[in-house]
């Protein structure tokens, strides 16, 4: 089975938001803006809170991200999944 595939569109966002990030115009919380845990750093010491590009990937919305734990991303991205895909 092969691995979820991306678009251009999707790296261009992941890219500016990790430079946002890297220049301070984006500040990464301690905790998830949907359940409010601080689930800490990973094996590599980075926060395991991660930008969910809620208004898509368009140029546009480049920057319009919140801010969720791994868990809290992967359920809001099998309900965007469900709803496209209509699974």
């Amino acid at each position: 089975m092969l691995g979820r595939q991306y678009t251009k569109e999707q790296y261009r966002a992941w890219n500016a938001v990790w430079r946002a990030l890297q220049r301070g115009d984006l500040k990464r919380p301690d905790t998830c803006e949907h359940c409010g845990k601080a689930p800490g750093l990973n094996k590599r010491g980075r926060s395991k809170i991660e930008a969910h590009h809620y208004k898509g990937y368009d140029a546009a919305h480049i920057l319009d991200v919140i801010f969720l734990c791994s868990e809290c991303h992967k359920r809001y991205n099998a309900l965007i999944d469900q709803a496209t895909c209509g699974y």
